[in-house]
């Protein structure tokens, strides 16, 4: 895109009056030959307006305008609402803006169909038999925008397919209610072709109509989303979207420029937010670092012992219809699997059956399925599922200390083989107050608190931080694509 047409001074100062006054706060472009300095002196003047349907008389009055006018050559106005996709995309190619809109989402965007705006299921040239990266469902999490394989697998045939950049969105309870939409990012080494779970639609950008970025983000947006859980087929528990339900969800789709600038800003409050993650699981891996050397160095300089020597059982049963409905509510389906970062929560007013107090100087240890390593320091006070035990630290500078043993691979293979239950093993406390320990000096204790305690609170710091950005994230979603208005789910007269 240049910065400049071939005008005059004098030429561009008539066509920007013209404009200013016939069409004031609303988008303008120039395109073709003046545009691309190929043009003679009685070559047309080739402009796009970005005015909606409301706004077609002042375009008639700017065209009757622009022919009585002193200018030397033809002004040919197009509305930009009324061009095919081919045609947007080789003006999106090169043009210049004369007159922007001062209206937010411009007076560019237009309303249609979801499937016009983006490419759905689109076609992926796979070989079958060879191996490809493989996404799970377990492979998105809530609010993160990449989706990472696990694995490679042989390509049978059947399941998604996909590219690096395109988005993934859940399409069967109760993953999409929980946000799992995200796009397939390869790693440097793997193949840009990956395929997946049944369970995806695959969303792609439409040239000359959408990029791949801003169809993520539309995608991903409140509206899109529930418009989607409201098409949900099926028995209960099973319920799937069907993939031609979302043709009749009406969107908003601005002008490609803009889509760049709406899918930038929002990708920045990402950019920190996956930032803040890797930091923490750095941190992570900091702290687990430092426990196992004070292990195996024997610089604990204490005595063996138990579990129950370092802590103690707690939370208290409570009815979460007697707390304030936004008290924090964490259920095993907010603890990751072998992370001590518990970043998620629900709420009270999401429960009805009794749950346990804890607070943030308390550790949490699922109990269900114990192999799965749920076990972490809670960021904030609340309640908790009755499948989580909450482990009360017996001092306070031994809670890193009980922090590292009940989420070491060790402890949790000692309570998965004390387990109880063939389908869904539990464990419980009176089995773990048994787990053999080393039971530190107060002084060990209490430097190995000082040495980490920065870094579980940086983790916490972190975790509000990522809390607030996905807030601020969420509004400016909404303000750039809007509710879902039940009204308004199908075009007239189509």
């Amino acid at each position: 895109m240049k910065g400049e047409i071939d005008l005059t001074a004098d030429q561009r100062r008539v066509v920007l009056k013209l404009i200013e006054r016939h069409l004031p706060d609303t988008g303008v472009w120039a395109y073709g030959s003046r545009v691309q300095w190929t043009s003679r002196s009685e070559s047309d003047l080739d402009l796009v307006v970005f005015a909606g349907p409301d706004q077609s008389g002042q375009v008639a009055d700017l065209r009757e305008a622009f022919e009585e006018s002193d200018l030397p050559f033809r002004v040919d106005v197009l509305m930009w609402q009324e061009l095919n996709a081919p045609f947007r995309g080789e003006i999106d190619r090169d043009y210049v803006p004369l007159a922007k809109s001062t209206s937010g989402i411009p007076s560019s965007a237009e309303e249609t169909r979801y499937s016009d705006a983006v490419t759905i299921n689109p076609r992926i040239p796979l070989v079958r038999g060879q191996s490809y990266p493989f996404v799970t469902m377990a492979d998105i999490t809530s609010g993160h925008r990449c989706a990472e394989p696990g694995s490679d697998r042989p390509y049978t045939g059947s399941g998604s397919r996909f590219r690096a950049g395109d988005t993934l969105m859940a399409r069967i309870t109760p993953s999409l209610e929980n946000g799992k939409v995200a796009r397939y990012c390869a790693q440097a080494n793997e193949s840009e072709y990956a395929h997946g779970s049944t369970e995806f639609i695959v969303v792609r950008g439409r040239p000359g109509v959408t990029t791949d970025m801003f169809a993520y983000y539309l995608t991903s947006s409140d509206k899109v989303r529930r418009y989607a859980i409201s098409q949900m087929t099926g028995t209960s528990g099973r319920q799937r979207v069907p993939v031609d339900a979302l043709a009749n969800c009406i969107v908003s789709i601005p002008d490609l420029a803009t889509q760049r600038h709406v899918a930038r800003a929002l990708s920045i409050l990402d950019d920190k937010i996956e930032l803040n993650r890797r930091m923490n699981a750095t941190l992570q891996d900091i702290f687990r670092t430092v426990f196992q050397h004070l292990l195996t160095s024997n610089g604990t300089g204490g005595s063996a012992g138990r579990l129950a020597d370092l802590a103690s059982v707690g939370g208290q049963v409570v009815d979460p219809q007697t707390l304030p409905a936004d008290t924090p509510y964490i259920g095993l389906e907010h603890m990751p699997k072998s992370s001590i970062a518990l970043a998620e929560w629900g709420s009270a007013s999401d429960i009805t059956s009794n749950k346990l107090t804890f607070c943030r100087s308390d550790l949490l240890f699922g109990k269900l399925r114990p192999y799965f390593r749920k076990a972490g320091t809670p960021p904030v006070d609340g309640v908790c599922s009755t499948d989580i035990i909450v482990v009360v630290p017996n001092r306070q500078y031994w809670h890193a200390f009980v922090l590292g043993y009940i989420s070491s691979r060790e402890f949790c293979s000692y309570a998965s083989q004390q387990a109880t239950g063939t389908k869904m093993p539990r464990t419980h406390w009176s089995v773990l107050k048994q787990y053999p320990v080393a039971i530190p000096a107060e002084s060990s204790a209490r430097r190995f608190q000082d040495a980490v305690g920065g870094i579980l609170d940086l983790l916490s710091a972190n975790i509000h931080e990522d809390l607030r950005l996905t807030e601020l994230r969420t509004t400016l979603s909404t303000t750039f694509f809007g509710k879902l208005d039940r009204t308004h789910t199908s075009l007239s007269g189509q």
